[in-house]
């Protein structure tokens, strides 16, 4: 019996059909799987990380602008901002 038939419901066959495809980049356009965007993460054993990481992200974003009551996040997308800026600037 082949797992198509063993599997029951549509979240259970589209579960195992991440598994064996993977994420693909969930940050960007391309999402049939293969190579993924994401380093430290699988979509499929780190769920609850993730909804936990989301949460806290949305309180973050909910105290303003700016990042102002989070001064360490605004250097490091400071940071960041400008490493992608210099990457930009290197392949242009």
């Amino acid at each position: 019996m082949s797992w198509p038939s063993r599997v029951r419901g549509g979240a259970c066959l589209g579960r195992v059909d991440l598994e064996l495809r993977r994420e693909g980049n969930v940050l960007g356009r391309n999402q049939s799987g293969g190579k993924s965007s994401l380093r430290l993460l699988r979509v499929t054993t780190d769920g609850d990380l993730i909804v936990d990481a989301r949460i806290a992200a949305s309180l973050i974003i909910d105290d303003g602008p700016g990042f102002v009551q989070h001064p360490a996040i605004r250097e490091a997308l400071d940071r960041r901002l400008c490493e992608v800026e210099a990457e930009f600037l290197v392949r242009s």
